[in-house]
């Protein structure tokens, strides 16, 4: 049984009338050759500072995150102080090496540049 069988078998549903695509012309002629686009040359260096600075604050604001969440817990929880103690023993060494790593190269790329 083909397709057209099973439509005819099926009379008494209705077929949908069969609509024909319109098709519009939204183009008109150009007026004219059309000019090449302004090249702008890609300076990398604006981008570089201001990711090298936003690196920066963000490992200051982590230290500074660090140094005042140990103040709350001792504030909080002061009989947990020698847990908290050996805790900023294997956090704050690193991360204190690495904030100064980090803003030094900042500030020493910017006084060169």
């Amino acid at each position: 049984m083909s397709a057209s069988d099973d439509l005819a078998a099926a009379g008494d549903e209705k077929q949908l009338p069969v609509v024909e695509p319109r098709v519009e012309d939204l183009g008109d002629p150009l007026p004219g050759p059309v000019p090449p686009p302004d090249v702008i040359v890609y300076d990398p260096s604006k981008a570089r500072e201001s990711v090298r600075g936003i690196i920066a604050l963000s490992l200051i604001a982590t230290l500074g995150v660090t140094i005042l969440g140990s103040f709350a817990v001792i504030w909080v929880h002061p009989d947990r102080s020698k847990e908290l103690h050996d805790l900023l023993g294997l956090v704050l060494g690193p991360l204190v090496a690495l904030v100064g790593a980090a803003t030094g190269y900042y500030f020493g790329s910017q006084a060169k540049g």
